[in-house]
């Protein structure tokens, strides 16, 4: 997305983001004050993306699945589970600092899908690992800058497919896709920002990536409306809420993925709440803190998943 600056002007743009998917971003003038934004994507399949854009440090580009769905699968096997295929999104977002060094002497990017052999019995699934063949397939291109760190070399240079499959394994709930590195027998995935077990990610709901609904759910979010914190001194706490419908289930459960609390830069703190305060509504409420913030912009990004599991 590009846009222009004349005379510290900026203009609120909007861009289709899908077949029923529109994105709002609005810029703002930054003069030496701590500014925090938030852009929000309201996606059919359910799935907010929301970004703070508070520019004196960018966070990491890294690719994240934002949307997953299940297009087709044979329906003879239990749950879902047998010759299923794929289709969804994979897109670069801010994701902050990563914590941890990459621990690989190689340079090729990789994506990795959980996979379960069992489940869920008794509402869980085990035998899962790491498998690669069970995510979308990426370009040659995409590639580590060196070794132990997780920067990419060249992030527009990544290309991700849209579909993926077949693939067999335990039913819907367990099997998300993330980017990492793993060693055999896979049960463990590195990642910017620590290494996450298979079966922990798929016992845990969308809390660690998204997970994919089976065919014909119907999961329906409405347009929502920009979600943006103007200018705030270097300390000083803004709040701001907006409400869009939601046509999920009868108790839609709302997800975020990773924390709901994020460091956009030193003393400077955003907390985000999603709450459903009545049948068919979704609240989004951010709140941002500053405490002896330098002053500049800050760009970070989260995924807000709502299901009917």
């Amino acid at each position: 997305m590009t846009y222009g600056l004349i005379n510290h002007i900026r203009a609120l743009t909007v861009k289709r983001g899908g077949p029923s998917c529109l994105i709002f971003t609005y810029f703002t003038t930054v003069h030496f004050m701590t500014y925090a934004k938030q852009m929000i994507r309201a996606i059919c399949c359910a799935i907010l993306l929301l970004s703070l854009l508070t520019d004196v440090c960018h966070a990491m580009l890294w690719p994240v699945v934002t949307e997953v769905k299940i297009t087709s699968c044979w329906h003879g096997g239990p749950g879902c589970g047998t010759n299923v295929y794929y289709e969804g999104r994979v897109e670069m977002l801010e994701v902050g600092t990563p914590t941890q060094p990459r621990q690989s002497a190689h340079n090729m990017f990789e994506m990795y899908g959980v996979h379960c052999d069992v489940g869920p019995t008794n509402g869980l699934f085990s035998s899962c690992t790491w498998a690669s063949s069970h995510s979308p397939p990426i370009n040659n291109g995409c590639s580590y800058a060196r070794a132990g760190s997780w920067e990419l070399k060249d992030p527009s240079a990544c290309r991700f497919g849209s579909t993926w499959g077949p693939h067999d394994g335990a039913g819907p709930g367990a099997e998300c896709v993330m980017a990492g590195v793993t060693q055999y027998p896979a049960l463990v995935l590195e990642t910017p920002f620590g290494p996450l077990d298979a079966t922990t990610v798929a016992n845990s709901g969308s809390r660690y990536c998204v997970k994919s609904l089976p065919p014909q759910t119907v999961c329906e979010l409405g347009i929502i409306d920009n979600l943006t914190h103007g200018n705030l001194p270097p300390s000083g706490s803004d709040t701001r809420t907006v409400t869009t419908t939601v046509n999920c289930g009868a108790t839609p459960k709302v997800t975020i993925v990773g924390s709901n609390e994020l460091e956009l830069g030193p003393g400077l703190i955003a907390r985000l709440s999603v709450t459903s305060p009545t049948s068919g509504t979704l609240r989004v409420t951010s709140t941002v803190t500053a405490v002896n913030a330098v002053p500049g912009d800050y760009t970070r990004s989260v995924v807000v998943v709502v299901s009917p599991m």
